[in-house]
C-alpha cells in the first residue's frame, strides 16, 4: 500500500466467530479502509458480510448496490436496516480455501458535521462482484467497526480484517 495507509489493526481469525470488532479508532486520519478476506465456517452457508459503526444497530443504514456474475447483473437499494450488507462471502462448501474479497473505504470518518458514506467492493469467485454505497445516517465520529455475518454463519478459522488509516497528505 501507498506510504500514506498506515495499519491501525490486523485480526487473523484462530476460531471460527460471528462478529469481528476494531474499537478505539484513531481520529487522526481522514479515512478508513478496511480489507477483508474471509469465507463462512458453516456448511452451505453463503452470508453477506454487513458493518454497523459504533455499535448502532438502528434503522440508520441506507445502501445502493450493483452485483454480476459474468452472465447478469442486478441493482438495488435497502433502506432504513440495523446495519449494511457490504457483499457475499464465500461458504465452507464450495471450492476449498477460495475466499471473498473485501475493500471497504469509510470516507470522512471524523467528521461530526455529516453522515457518513461507506464505499464497499467485494469480490467473490464462487458468487459474484459486487460494488455499493452505504449511507449510515449519523453525524457522530466512527470510533468503533463491527464487521458481521448477516446470516448469523461464523466466519472461517484463518480470515483476516485489517483496518488501515489514510494520513493527510504532506
Amino acid at each position: 500500500m501507498a506510504e500514506t495507509y498506515e495499519i491501525i489493526s490486523t485480526q487473523t481469525l484462530g476460531t471460527a466467530i460471528a462478529d469481528v470488532f476494531f474499537t478505539s479508532i484513531p481520529q487522526t486520519y481522514t479515512d478508513l479502509v478496511a480489507v477483508v478476506q474471509t469465507r463462512t465456517a458453516d456448511a452451505g452457508a453463503y452470508g453477506n458480510l454487513g458493518v454497523r459503526c459504533n455499535s448502532l444497530s438502528t434503522n440508520i443504514y441506507s445502501r445502493t448496490y450493483v452485483v454480476g456474475n459474468g452472465t447478469s447483473a442486478i441493482s438495488g437499494r435497502n433502506t432504513a436496516g440495523s446495519f449494511s450488507y457490504l457483499g457475499g462471502t464465500t461458504g465452507a462448501s464450495a471450492t476449498a480455501g477460495v475466499l471473498a474479497i473485501y475493500t471497504i473505504n469509510f470516507m470522512n470518518y471524523s467528521n461530526t458535521s455529516t453522515f457518513k458514506t461507506v464505499l464497499s467492493r467485494a469480490t467473490n469467485p464462487v458468487l459474484q462482484a459486487e460494488a455499493a454505497v452505504t449511507l449510515i445516517q449519523t453525524t457522530n465520529a466512527i470510533s468503533s467497526i463491527n464487521l458481521l455475518t448477516a446470516s448469523g454463519a461464523n466466519f472461517a478459522v484463518g480470515s483476516t480484517f485489517t483496518l488501515y488509516g489514510i494520513k493527510a497528505a504532506a
